[in-house]
């Protein structure tokens, strides 16, 4: 389905008579797209397939499209080392796979919250996965990176 994320000051695109906003015309890319691309330009340069991904949205009281999750993570995309890619079968893969593959096996877990526990081998596989990811787009080891700082300008402007 097709939804972006808009801020505030967007002109809000005119809304259907339920009130949501409407569809873009066929054949029109939406503005998710575009950082779709954008990932995939970034992930390819690095030698990374980005198989697939999702954007999550919502919608604000005002009507608003916002988008409400992290984007282009291991958690919400595939990715693939392209140096190992093959066609006709599986590919091994830089995110939750392991994760997805042990819970998809267990035939007694109704897939339904809670989940069960893992196994610390499930849990380090799936960490280095993350830090391979991170470290390949990022060209940072994760024990390196630095989280950006905010301005104090930024911090009052996004205060309650």
């Amino acid at each position: 389905s097709w939804s972006c994320s808009a801020p505030s000051s967007a002109t809000p695109r005119p809304a259907s008579r339920s009130g949501r906003p409407q569809r873009p015309p066929p054949g029109s890319s939406p503005p998710h797209g575009q950082r779709r691309e954008g990932g995939r330009g970034a992930a390819a340069e690095r030698g990374i397939i980005l198989a697939d991904t999702k954007f999550e949205f919502g919608i604000s009281p005002q009507g608003e499209l916002l988008l409400i999750d992290e984007v282009l993570t291991p958690d919400s995309s595939r990715f693939w080392p392209r140096e190992h890619y093959r066609t006709g079968r599986g590919q091994p893969s830089l995110d939750k796979q392991p994760l997805r593959d042990y819970l998809n096996g267990l035939s007694e877990w109704p897939k339904r919250y809670p989940p069960p526990p893992l196994p610390g081998s499930v849990v380090a596989a799936t960490e280095e996965r993350y830090r391979g990811v991170f470290e390949r787009l990022t060209g940072v080891a994760l024990d390196d990176y630095g989280p950006p700082r905010f301005t104090a300008a930024v911090r009052e402007a996004i205060a309650p």
